[in-house]
């Protein structure tokens, strides 16, 4: 009686904790963030060299950031039209935080004044070199009297020294975008494209302003095209969020439905019991509702990618219950509901308990979605399990013994892996399927590989990178330093190399803010007023006068500059953490080498600039991680060996220890047959199956009355299990689909091996 006060107690704590748990899920949910881009799953740790802040505020902006090209059509007027209402709608769309592709006639009149104005704090450094050499007067007068220069006396009386007219050249040298109707106009092969750029006000990975700001902008685009007959790209991060938001709800709501459907069909219809069925409903809802709380208490955003993997636990889950069930309708007419689950406490403790450190290995990663996934899947089984621990042996009183029907088969097998030449053979037929297939396996940890892209959305990115003339070689180097004029200086000293660079033929060109450091604008001043006095003398030789009312030059402060419409367009360039301690500025490179070996050279030459190269940074970084969780399989099967051994004796322990690196190989090695490689992903799931292969041989072998109950317990946990992982199989969303094989193919792998190893050691 005493045990059964005990046992109450227990409950009661239970269903506190779940009261809890539905509480926190209340309070809690309007202030999650739903993220739906495999993306986001990526570390922020990188290589880079550049303060992490820097990075971040970079990586913001980029998400932040939709391209539109509007291509010209042959009258000229269409496509000026759908350009036109395209950025009326942007501009009023109260998501849209900036569009950059429009200049009215003011706004041009703007930017030509303010480099009339201020010419001397944007000189080139080959225009630098021009104007301390005295052929300069001379240049002056050739542009002046040659009737091809367009130079007029006007100009010269109010800019003797031509700066206007050289710096306009210099900012638009290697650019192929002009002003075309008041919009932004590019030239490409034989076709004209109208362009904006856009900047929203939230992330892309915000769930519900993506799917808002992208249904509505994807709508308006498809509009525009059937309206005025035009061809519209668009380009961002915000559309491929939301088409892997779309494909991630669509996994979700099919093979969950599919799964929950399958799953409990399957229990139905093995022990003909709604009870059965309720129960491992009640399990699996309590474990999810505790979990789903928890992620929801330990993490700000969520990413729903990774709970789609989370539906593979559906099953496993279920399988508490069923190995309750099973013992309960097999056990004596005399034992209760409670002294089966004493029998079954020792087993389901210990199998919950390997099921949750390998779901706690998974916590050790470094990338918060993946502890997501981890800290739901610990806490769902847990409590899962303690649902049936504490709550099912009150549901189950008057539960009546009874037996399994159509056994013969699970009768056959068992007196088949009886004998110890029949194990040998199917043991040798799995080692002969590892052997053929291991070896076509092959490592992939590039973040491109782990999610498929929308056809379209690929082709109008492809278009849109070769308009641009961004290639695979286009590097973006970070100058970093910790004041503002130290980066105007740094940056005016990459500049010179990578002009440098260009004469040697290494880069075609770059971008980078073309404002000079104060030191050197101060310099160039009076370069500018040595140079005008002579140049002034030789244009008075020939009867030309200057305007005497010549401006005043003064140093250019970087924030005037931005704030300029000429400095408009380099603001996404400069960026500086939260407390103005680091600062940095981005310059693009288009490079005739590879990338990274240009970064080599660069870092030689120039020791605060570095290349920003996120993609390369995460494959690095997704190498080390799989190396890490390589070693963690490598210390899961030595713990698996040492912990059998004490349990089951030396013999047995080699069997298992063995099996337990078959299983890996053989899930490893189903990759390739169906086009996959295996990834960091994969690697994670090989450490379940190391969990769940234990479970199989810890009911087999811990059950100590009829075979036929163990079996028939592992059986059906085993076929919930591969119908809950083996729909994530269909998964549209590449990462999910690989996890779900090596899954699956695990544990069926796992349960024949459990099952072989009675009959291997027979002779014990």
């Amino acid at each position: 009686m005493q045990s059964r006060s005990a046992h109450k107690v227990y409950a009661l704590i239970f269903l506190l904790l779940i009261f809890i748990s539905a509480l926190i899920i209340a309070f809690r949910i309007d202030n999650v963030r739903f993220e739906a881009d495999i993306l986001s799953c990526l570390p922020k740790e990188t290589k880079s060299g550049i303060d992490e802040s820097i990075i971040d505020e970079y990586t913001k902006r980029i998400d932040s950031q939709i391209v539109f090209l509007v291509k010209d059509t042959k009258d000229k007027i269409r496509a000026y039209n759908a350009v036109k209402e395209l950025y009326n709608e942007l501009k009023n769309d109260d998501m849209t935080a900036d569009i950059l592709g429009y200049s009215d006639s003011d706004s041009q009149k703007q930017f030509n004044e303010y480099i009339y104005k201020n010419s001397h704090a944007i000189i080139s450094n080959k225009l630098r070199k021009s104007l301390e050499k005295d052929s300069y007067d001379k240049k002056v007068l050739s542009s002046l009297f040659s009737g091809f220069a367009g130079v007029s006396s006007n100009e010269i009386a109010s800019d003797p020294l031509l700066l206007t007219r050289n710096v306009v050249k210099e900012l638009s040298k290697g650019n192929n975008i002009r002003i075309k109707d008041g919009f932004l106009y590019i030239k490409y092969k034989d076709d004209g494209y109208y362009f904006l750029n856009v900047t929203t006000k939230s992330s892309a990975f915000n769930l519900k302003s993506t799917k808002l700001l992208s249904t509505k902008l994807t709508d308006l685009v498809l509009r525009l095209e059937n309206n005025y007959s035009v061809t519209i790209l668009k380009r961002g991060t915000l559309f491929y969020s939301q088409n892997a938001s779309q494909k991630s709800e669509n996994d979700i709501s099919l093979i969950g439905s599919l799964s929950l459907i399958g799953v409990f069909s399957l229990i139905f219809f093995v022990f003909r019991s709604v009870r059965t069925v309720v129960l491992a409903l009640l399990s699996v809802f309590t474990g999810v509702l505790s979990g789903f709380a928890s992620v929801l208490l330990f993490f700000d955003s969520v990413n729903i990618i990774l709970l789609a993997m989370a539906l593979s636990i559906i099953g496993i889950v279920c399988d508490y219950t069923i190995y309750y069930m099973t013992l309960r309708l097999r056990s004596q007419s005399n034992q209760s509901a409670f002294d089966t689950i004493r029998i079954l406490k020792k087993p389901l403790s210990l199998a919950v308990a390997t099921d949750a450190v390998a779901y706690l290995i998974i916590l050790l990663s470094p990338i918060e979605p993946l502890k997501q996934l981890s800290v739901f899947c610990m806490v769902t089984i847990t409590v899962s399990c303690l649902f049936v621990l504490t709550i099912e042996p009150y549901l189950c009183q008057r539960v009546k013994r009874r037996e399994f029907k159509n056994t013969a088969i699970i009768e056959k097998y068992l007196s088949f892996v009886s004998k110890k030449k029949n194990c040998l053979f199917v043991l040798s037929i799995i080692i002969l399927i590892c052997a053929l297939c291991v070896p076509f396996t092959s490592f992939n940890n590039d973040p491109k590989s782990f999610q498929s892209m929308d056809e379209k959305l690929k082709s109008d990115d492809l278009q849109i990178s070769l308009i641009l003339k961004q290639t695979e070689n286009t590097a973006y180097f970070a100058v970093q330093a910790k004041s503002v004029d130290e980066l105007l200086y740094q940056n005016e000293v990459a500049r010179k190399y990578f002009d440098s660079l260009i004469k040697e033929s290494t880069i075609s060109s770059y971008k980078a803010i073309p404002l000079n450091s104060q030191k050197t604008q101060i310099e160039d001043i009076k370069r500018i007023e040595n140079r005008l006095d002579s140049v002034k003398n030789a244009l008075l030789k020939n009867s030309i006068m200057v305007s005497l009312n010549n401006k005043e030059l003064l140093p250019v402060e970087l924030d005037d500059f931005i704030k300029s419409k000429v400095g408009q367009s380099y603001a996404p360039l400069l960026c500086a953490d939260k407390d103005k301690k680091v600062f940095a500025t981005l310059i693009i490179v288009q490079s005739n080498i590879d990338r990274k070996e240009l970064a080599k050279t660069v870092s030689e030459k120039l020791s605060n600039t570095k290349l920003i190269d996120r993609h390369d940074d995460f494959v690095k970084i997704f190498e080390q991680f799989s190396i890490h969780i390589i070693y963690v399989l490598v210390s899961f099967i030595f713990s698996i060996f040492v912990i059998s051994t004490i349990r089951v004796g030396l013999k047995k322990a080699l069997y298992t220890t063995f099996f337990s690196i078959l299983c890996v190989l053989c899930a490893t090695g189903a990759l390739p047959v169906f086009n996959y490689s295996i990834n960091l992903f994969n690697e994670l799931a090989l450490i379940l199956v190391l969990g769940i292969g234990v479970n199989y041989t810890i009911f087999f072998t811990s059950y100590k009355g009829d075979k036929r109950t163990s079996i028939s317990a592992i059986i059906t946990s085993l076929l919930t299990t591969v119908i809950s992982v083996g729909l994530l199989c269909l998964s549209s969303v590449n990462v999910i689909a690989s996890f779900a094989i090596t899954l699956n193919v695990g544990i069926i792998v796992s349960f024949i091996l459990a099952t072989l190893l009675p009959g291997l050691c027979a002779d014990e």
